[in-house]
């Protein structure tokens, strides 16, 4: 297929230094009749170098544009070269799978990053491009930030339509573009502490500070494994090697920023995964989780930054040797040996905390009840060892329960669902698509076995979907709100 020629495709239109490129392409189409933005994501489409060579002389080059219209120079610093290369090529070339792992961005933690339309109200002011339009800047839109660095203001959005990149193009060309709902501050930076606050706003400067190549240019993931163990074990959460869970719990548990800690979704708990990352053998690759562990471990970002200078110095030469045992085995090895020679005390141990979870929780299905135990503790525990063991497990699929909390979370949804759409002034009609619109599974009543079962999700459907003449009544009623008087 040849690709059609565009003509003066930039316009003159040039992109701003820090500006989001993804959301540069839609800025663009306000001066050009050209549709050069990703239809379906902005955060990390694919197939990019072919929009890039087209607009060098806007943009600049290839290279240009990674460096200084990207998230790039940030996110690559915390995963191994080989990965980032993937990510690029992704960005530049073809669609790559597996790359929300590779991001820090996956994982039953992750939803607390979220990928957002999110700006500055100062920097609205200040950011303006060479259509007289503010745009949109990349530091703002890396998932977890709250704030902005440069002036400590929380970041707002405007409403959820307005923030519908793929069903409302024309509402995000540019960074102050809304429907007229105005923006408001992201509720997590609301009723915050002085000390969170200010930790928040120091996250965001730190982020900000690491899109420069020029700050901390030594900054890479082997060294912030390194600074991380070395961290762990100046406060003895880590000696000789061995992980103390005592030390550990008593450190966290009354540290002044477990509220953030918790926020980020990093997991103090008894297990493997986290033990391999005090431990220097597991990377942190999400940046905000990795730069506030660095903080908390160290007592501060300076204290941290003489640690990442350090590099790899012994103990801790780097992550990729760091998979050998104290025994001289290997890590797969020693760790099949220590299950199998452990496994009946632990078994035992687990399946106690099983029992008694089964009894706080009688309505919780298998996996539920796993969810509530330490990660390790699916290394043991399996349905089939557990009614070996004579330890009843529920059937969620016999006693029809797992259908009926679902019904119950459905109908709650769709009922608090409507409320909102309401109070936002939906400008279109609250059909079924509309109400069942942000949930986990948006098409669940197109399960024809599924369906018939959900009777309260039905009634709640039912009563909250609109008919025209409603949607005209409510209608007219905006329309007259908005009215200005002469």
């Amino acid at each position: 297929m040849t690709r059609r020629r565009l003509v003066r495709p930039g316009l003159g239109l040039h992109i701003s230094e820090g500006e989001k490129f993804t959301l540069y392409l839609r800025r663009l189409r306000m001066v050009s009749k050209h549709n050069l933005s990703p239809p379906r994501v902005w955060m990390l489409p694919s197939r990019m170098r072919p929009v890039l060579e087209l607009l060098e002389s806007t943009v600049g080059s290839v290279d240009d544009v990674v460096r200084h219209n990207t998230l790039f120079p940030l996110v690559s610093r915390f995963m191994p070269a080989e990965d980032f290369e993937r990510v690029l090529g992704h960005f530049l070339d073809g669609p790559q799978h597996g790359l929300q792992s590779k991001l820090g961005m996956a994982g039953p933690r992750s939803g607390w990053a979220r990928h957002r339309l999110l700006r500055c109200p100062e920097c609205l002011k200040e950011d303006i491009g060479s259509c007289g339009r503010p745009f949109w800047r990349r530091d703002h839109l890396l998932p977890g930030i709250l704030f902005c660095g440069k002036h400590g203001q929380p970041l707002h959005q405007a409403c959820e339509l307005c923030m519908d990149y793929v069903m409302n193009p024309m509402r995000t060309l540019h960074a102050g573009r809304h429907c007229g709902c105005g923006v408001q501050p992201v509720p997590e930076a609301l009723g915050l502490s002085g000390t969170l606050e200010a930790a928040e706003i120091e996250l965001a400067q730190i982020t900000s500070s690491l899109l420069e190549p020029q700050y901390l240019p030594n900054l890479n993931h082997e060294n912030v494994a390194a600074a991380i163990a070395r961290g762990a074990a100046q406060k003895g959460l880590v000696q000789n090697e061995r992980f103390r869970w005592s030390a550990t719990e008593k450190f966290f548990s009354g540290h002044r920023l477990l509220p953030l800690i918790r926020r980020t979704g990093i997991s103090i708990e008894r297990s493997l995964s986290f033990r391999d990352i005090l431990k220097g053998h597991q990377l942190l690759r999400h940046p905000v989780e990795a730069i506030l562990l660095l903080k908390v471990l160290h007592d501060g970002w300076s204290e941290a930054s003489e640690s990442l200078n350090k590099g790899t110095e012994p103990p801790f030469a780097g992550v990729k040797t760091a998979n050998v045992s104290s025994s001289g085995l290997g890590l797969s090895e020693y760790l099949t040996r220590y299950k199998k020679e452990n496994f009946e005390a632990n078994f035992k141990r687990y399946a106690q905390q099983y029992v008694d979870l089964r009894k706080e929780f009688p309505d919780h299905s298998h996996t539920e009840l796993m969810g509530l135990l330490p990660s390790h503790a699916n290394k043991y525990l399996t349905e089939e060892s557990l009614a070996a063991a004579g330890i009843d497990v529920p059937n969620v699929k016999k006693n029809g329960r797992r259908i009926q909390k679902l019904d119950k979370e459905v109908a709650a949804f769709i009922r608090k669902r409507a409320r909102h759409l309401l109070d936002t002034a939906y400008p279109k009609r609250i059909s079924q698509w509309a109400l069942m619109s942000g949930f986990r599974r948006p098409r669940l009543f197109n399960d024809a076995r599924l369906a018939p079962l959900l009777v309260r999700a039905r009634e709640s459907i039912d009563e909250c979907d609109e008919s025209e003449e409603q949607f005209k009544q409510r209608k007219e009623v905006i329309t007259s709100s908005r009215r200005k008087p002469r």
